[in-house]
C-alpha cells in the first residue's frame, strides 16, 4: 500500500522523557509516554523524523511491562554488551531475574482471638438439640 493511501495513527505525546541518539539524517531515538489512538498511555521508544512528523516502528511498553523491564536492567551486567566484535550466543548470557513478590497478607496470630469466641457455642447446634430432645 503506497504511503499516501494508509490511514494516518493519530497519537498523543503526553510526557518526553528524553533522547537516545539522533542520526545524520535529523532522526531521533525517543522515549516519550504515547496515548495511541486515544488507547491508554504506555511507554514508547522509536525514531521520529525532525519535525515529528513521521515516526519508524517501534515498541510500547504498558506499565506492568516498564515494571518487570525495569527489575532486570537493574540487575544487567553492562559488560554482556560490549561491541567486541565477538558473537555472543543466547546461553552464553544468564539472567537471574526475581520478580518483586507481594507482601503476605496480615495474619491474625491465635494469641489474639478472645476466649469468648473459642468456647461459644454454634446456635445451630443448639436448635439441632432442641429438636432432637422435641422428638
Amino acid at each position: 500500500m503506497a504511503r499516501e493511501q494508509r490511514k494516518a495513527i493519530q497519537c498523543t505525546l503526553k510526557h518526553h522523557l528524553g533522547k537516545l541518539r539522533e542520526n545524520e539524517k535529523g532522526w531521533s531515538r525517543e522515549v516519550n509516554i504515547i496515548s495511541w489512538e486515544g488507547a491508554q498511555s504506555r511507554l514508547d521508544i522509536r525514531d521520529w523524523s525532525k519535525g515529528k512528523d513521521r515516526s519508524s516502528k517501534g515498541i510500547t511498553f504498558t506499565r506492568a511491562e516498564v515494571e518487570r523491564l525495569r527489575d532486570m536492567l537493574a540487575i544487567l551486567d553492562l559488560t554482556v554488551i560490549e561491541d567486541s566484535g565477538t558473537q555472543m550466543h543466547v546461553q552464553d548470557v544468564q539472567i537471574s531475574y526475581q520478580p518483586a513478590t507481594p507482601e503476605p497478607e496480615a495474619v491474625t496470630p491465635l494469641a489474639e482471638v478472645s476466649e469468648e469466641a473459642i468456647t461459644e457455642e454454634n446456635p445451630y447446634e443448639i436448635e439441632e438439640d432442641e429438636q432432637r430432645e422435641a422428638v
